[in-house]
């Protein structure tokens, strides 16, 4: 049934859920059959689904029929459904006219970006958190980090004007990209990363004193995705080298 969606389908659902729509130049996709895919793809948050322009036509893939795909080069920094996201690192948001207009400067040539499918159905004491669908692999080795993206909206509060300390403060919508992030553990199993400090420390027992060296040194934070990617990483460094 998800396999007959096509992308004008998808963009048409009612709006009960946040679309997250990210586009992609190019793209590898390698399927449970074993064939593989290529072509500029679109990747859809509800349902999970690839859409994917190869030379012989349209395919369009649910998470069960697809082992990983890798892409590169993407071409939007705002989600179908409404949700703004972030712009690359550096960059200003642009409107939507202006991105169609300069849509090739737009593009991130340089930056590959690994997903797997995790197939593997709900089964009891597994995380309810992981479900199956689509994972951005952030650093592979012993521990494996993880990440799931989803269109999110948050209220921030408007600041107060110096001369009306007493008015109410008044929230407003933010619309952008929310995170979750997900660990393979070194026995296998998929948990979803909700206090990455203590667990680390459980997972790297004797050697959690070098990582806290580590983190203390480069002045990493658990919180900012660029350094968990890097702790983590020096977390497998410990593990390989036991």
């Amino acid at each position: 049934m998800l396999l007959g969606l096509t992308a004008c389908q998808l963009l048409a659902r009612p709006a009960t859920a946040q679309q997250l729509v990210r586009r992609f130049a190019g793209s590898t996709v390698l399927l449970t059959s074993g064939d593989t895919v290529r072509g500029p793809l679109t990747l859809y948050s509800q349902p999970e689904l690839l859409v994917v322009r190869t030379a012989g036509g349209v395919r369009t893939l649910a998470p069960p029929a697809v082992r990983a795909f890798a892409v590169k080069g993407e071409l939007t920094n705002h989600g179908a459904g409404g949700a703004r996201l972030p712009a690359p690192l550096g960059a200003v948001p642009q409107p939507a006219s202006l991105i169609e207009r300069t849509l090739t400067a737009l593009v991130d040539t340089t930056q590959v970006r690994l997903f797997l499918s995790y197939r593997v159905p709900p089964r009891p004491g597994a995380d309810p958190d992981c479900a199956p669908g689509f994972y951005e692999v952030l650093c592979e080795g012993a521990i494996s980090l993880l990440r799931r993206e989803s269109a999110g909206t948050k209220h921030v509060p408007r600041p107060t004007p110096p001369d009306r300390a007493d008015s109410t403060r008044r929230a407003f919508r933010h619309e952008g990209l929310s995170s979750t992030y997900f660990i393979f553990t070194p026995w296998g199993q998929l948990r979803r990363l909700r206090y990455p400090r203590q667990e680390l420390a459980q997972l790297l027992a004797a050697r959690h004193g070098q990582l806290s060296q580590y983190i203390a040194a480069h002045r990493l934070d658990y919180r900012r995705p660029q350094d968990l990617t890097a702790i983590v990483g020096y977390a497998n460094s410990l593990l390989t080298a036991e």
